[in-house]
């Protein structure tokens, strides 16, 4: 563990992970795709609207780790394995659209959260800095 790395031996509240912005966003925008992923038709619902679904979960599940977690390094690592859930979610978002499954009206709600949660993870990622986040 390097000197610039934090440990902290308190554990954090839960009402402070229920406060925090970016797990806030992705529950939004896992009950969101939970419901959307429900449109697709009947021979999607165990392909693309299942991976739809877990990576909407990912997505708030990392955050909530990471944010538990007690060193910085630990708090990087899973969020940037949210972000790689979000990129996915987007990603699969972007197949449904495209085959049809959804339409552009579905994403309205969805589409902002995803940019949002986004913007939100890289600004914390990099506010912990390189050495921290495995950027170097």
């Amino acid at each position: 563990m390097r000197t610039s790395e934090k440990v902290s031996a308190e554990l954090k509240p839960l009402e402070d992970l229920r406060a925090f912005e970016p797990r806030r966003i992705a529950v939004q925008l896992a009950v969101r795709c939970l419901n959307l992923s429900g449109r697709l038709p009947s021979d999607e619902q165990l392909n693309l609207a299942q991976q739809i679904r877990r990576s909407a979960i990912s997505i708030a599940s990392n955050i909530a780790e990471g944010y538990a977690r007690r060193s910085a390094r630990g708090y990087a690592h899973y969020l940037m394995v949210a972000h790689g859930s979000l990129l996915g979610l987007d990603t699969q978002l972007e197949i449904a659209l495209g085959a049809g499954y959804l339409d552009n009206d579905d994403l309205t709600d969805v589409l902002p959260l995803v940019g949002r949660a986004a913007g939100l993870l890289s600004d914390i990622v990099r506010g912990l800095g390189p050495d921290i986040a495995g950027l170097e």
